[in-house]
């Protein structure tokens, strides 16, 4: 059965009584909070002295749009500001990865954030997703790795996108 409305086409399949929607709606404007923001780690413990200090872990970060249309979200800016601070200070920033100390010494790690997209759109359902990969001499990406690496310790993985923290993820580096 075929029932037409204003925007769209429900189609019942009366076999498993699921109703699909074929609708072609324009996208709201959401703020970053109203996404859902995971982070994830693929190994929480590296080694600093593997062969030729390339032990590494990959950190990612995604974004999902929960609603059942597209969105559009406003990231900010200009002007940006963009550097080591939390999340909520941002502007104009997509996602990003830091690494903070635990133990004593420096506190703060290397960081990548991706900036200067002043709107993010996201489809129904989409998810969207960002890794670096992250080692004893940086974030490492295609142009080499970071500026400032970390040695053995314990290190809080803080990811984010927009304004919105998920939990901060734990690393240990051993020596």
């Amino acid at each position: 059965m075929e029932r037409r409305g204003s925007c769209c086409a429900v189609r019942t399949i009366p076999v498993i009584g699921l109703a699909l929607a074929a609708c072609h709606q324009s996208p709201v404007n959401v703020d970053a909070s109203k996404l859902e923001v995971r982070a994830t780690i693929t190994a929480p413990v590296i080694t600093a002295s593997a062969p030729q200090g390339r032990d590494t872990t990959q950190v990612t970060v995604s974004v999902t749009n929960p609603r059942w249309r597209p969105v559009v979200v406003q990231l900010g800016g200009p002007p940006y500001t963009s550097g080591n601070m939390p999340a909520a200070m941002t502007h104009g920033v997509g996602f990003g990865v830091r690494v903070v100390s635990v133990d004593s010494g420096p506190s703060r790690g290397p960081s990548q954030w991706t900036w200067g997209q002043q709107t993010m759109r996201l489809g129904a359902r989409q998810t969207l997703k960002h890794t670096v990969t992250l080692g004893t001499t940086g974030i490492e990406s295609s142009s080499g790795s970071g500026l400032m690496g970390i040695t053995p310790g314990r290190y809080r993985v803080i990811a984010s996108f927009g304004k919105q923290e998920p939990a901060p993820l734990d690393l240990s580096v051993l020596p």
